[in-house]
C-alpha cells in the first residue's frame, strides 16, 4: 500500500528559504535600529514602489482591509452609498464596503473569474457611487469597459490588487486605472512578505490617511474617557 504523503498547502519555508541570508541580515538590522513602526525602511518601500508602479505616492498601512475601508472613506462613500464588485470576491472587499456604511452590489464572475463587465452596467443604479475592481488569480479585470462605465455614470473607481502586483493591462499596471489602488503582501499572496499592505492614490497621500487616523482616535478617546491613551497630536506629528 502506498504511504499517504501531505502536502502543505502553503509552504512559506521554500521562499524564505532560497533568500535567508538576506532575509536573516535585514531583519536583524531593523531589530538593532531600534524602529519598528514606520521609519525609513516603510518610507523607501513606499518610495520605491510609488515608482514602480508609476503612481502618485504609496502608503503603507496595517491591512489590505484596512487599505479597502480607508479607500472608500476618503472617497466619499457611505451610507446610502452602493458599491459594485464581483461575487466571488474575498470578504474583506465587502466589509471595506461595509465598514463605511455602504452596500456591495454583487455582479456574477466571467470565464476568468474576475468582474463580467458586461454586467456591470445593468446592476447601476441612482444609489451607485464606486465599482471595486479586484483582480483575481494574477489577471486585471476588463479596465477598458469599467472605466467606460466609471466616466460614463461618474462614479470612482477602486482596485484591489492583492493578487496582481506587476499585473499589466495594455501595458498599464494593475492600481493604476481608479482613484485608488489597494495592494497586499499578506505572505500567502502572489508577492508576498512578512507583513505589509499598502494604499496607492493619485492624488491622496498619508497627510489623507493621517485625517481618517485622527478621526478614528477621536472617537476611541470619547468611548475611553479618562484612559490614558496615544494623543491625537502625537499621530499628527507622525504621520505629517
Amino acid at each position: 500500500m502506498a504511504q499517504a504523503v501531505t502536502i502543505p498547502a502553503n509552504d512559506l519555508k521554500r521562499p524564505f528559504e532560497l533568500h535567508a541570508d538576506a532575509y536573516e541580515q535585514k531583519a536583524l538590522e531593523v531589530l538593532r535600529s531600534g524602529w519598528y513602526i514606520l521609519g525609513k525602511e516603510v518610507s523607501a518601500f513606499e518610495q520605491a514602489f510609488a515608482a514602480y508602479l508609476g503612481a502618485r505616492c504609496c502608503v503603507g498601512l496595517a491591512s489590505g482591509l484596512d487599505s479597502l475601508w480607508m479607500a472608500f472613506r476618503l472617497l466619499g462613500i457611505g451610507p446610502g452609498d452602493e458599491v459594485i464588485v464581483c461575487a466571488n470576491a474575498y470578504i474583506a472587499c465587502v466589509m471595506g464596503i461595509t465598514i463605511n456604511g455602504a452596500s456591495p452590489v454583487f455582479v456574477e464572475p466571467d470565464e476568468y473569474d474576475n468582474i463580467d463587465a458586461g454586467r456591470i452596467e445593468a446592476a447601476v443604479t441612482p444609489a451607485t457611487k464606486a465599482i471595486l475592481a479586484v483582480h483575481l488569480f494574477g489577471q486585471t479585470c476588463d479596465m477598458d469597459a469599467i472605466c467606460q462605465i466609471v466616466r460614463k455614470y461618474g462614479l470612482r473607481l477602486v482596485e484591489d490588487c492583492a493578487q496582481s502586483h506587476g499585473t499589466l493591462f495594455h501595458g498599464k499596471q494593475s492600481g493604476t486605472f481608479g482613484d485608488i489602488g489597494c495592494f497586499s503582501f499578506y505572505p500567502t499572496k502572489g508577492l508576498g512578505a512578512v507583513s505589509y499592505t499598502h494604499l496607492r492614490a493619485h492624488e491622496t497621500g498619508r497627510n489623507l490617511v493621517c485625517r481618517l487616523l485622527l478621526e478614528k482616535k477621536k472617537k476611541e478617546r470619547r468611548r475611553r474617557v479618562g484612559s490614558e491613551t496615544t494623543s491625537t497630536v502625537e499621530i499628527e506629528n507622525m504621520y505629517v
